[in-house]
């Protein structure tokens, strides 16, 4: 009886603790427009993404990277993978943040070396943006710069790993890289109630469709219309 009495509290002060952590990220989000995650998704689904972007690889089907400054990457919009990972976190992502969200797109890259990030701030659909390292684990980190209110920071992360951020507000790049390889898939969110809640599915007509859906909404009496498409910019719209 006595060993179950002390299990009692220690499951509350648990609770208290990770009730605790929720509030501080939730303040760091809202004070600086970002928050780094340590491990929003555990190792074994890290590297499992890992391991579907490098045979995807082997297979030779990821296109060439088009964005200024990732001529040696590779990356893919709307895998379809990656868009069960984009719904399958966003309950947690909504507790972070402290805002009901549409999921957008997801998006992943592979960097490899020679790859730097402009600096530049994300398209209307990238409101609410998640970065998750993949793997593999660098024996030199390749921070992500963010810029916020408070000013630019270098955030590191290990796979599994993530920044949280508003992307439409947040300048951030990243440096030449010098490793041989990193993966990263970008989470994307709008605000349900927030002025680019029109960008839901980026606005495709569901998750897992490409890019060229974009706009082939059934429009419903009375609907709002979406906002006016913005012109893409250099960089995809991810990190």
């Amino acid at each position: 009886m006595r060993s179950s009495l002390r299990v009692i509290p220690s499951l509350a002060v648990g609770q208290q603790m990770a009730d605790s952590l929720l509030e501080q990220a939730r303040r760091r989000f809202e004070n600086d427009r970002y928050v780094a995650l340590r491990s929003l998704i555990d190792d074994d689904l890290a590297a499992m993404l890992y391991g579907h972007i490098q045979r995807r690889v082997e297979a030779g089907n990821i296109p060439q990277s088009q964005s200024h400054g990732m001529d040696a990457s590779l990356e893919d919009f709307a895998d379809s993978l990656m868009e069960h990972v984009l719904k399958g976190v966003q309950p947690r992502v909504e507790e972070l943040c402290g805002l009901k969200l549409y999921p957008t797109y997801s998006f992943f890259r592979l960097y490899r070396t020679g790859s730097t990030l402009r600096h530049h701030r994300d398209r209307p659909s990238c409101e609410i943006s998640v970065s998750v390292n993949l793997g593999p684990k660098l024996e030199t980190p390749w921070p992500l710069w963010v810029s916020g209110p408070q000013g630019a920071k270098a955030v590191e992360l290990a796979p599994g790993d993530a920044l949280l951020y508003r992307g439409v507000e947040c300048e951030h790049w990243r440096d030449r890289f010098e490793g041989e390889e990193l993966a990263q898939v970008f989470l994307h969110y709008v605000d349900q109630d927030g002025p680019y809640r029109d960008y839901k599915f980026d606005q495709r007509p569901a998750l897992g469709m490409g890019p060229h859906t974009r706009g082939a909404l059934t429009e419903e009496p009375g609907a709002p219309k979406p906002a006016p498409r913005v012109s893409e910019p250099e960089i995809s719209g991810t990190e």
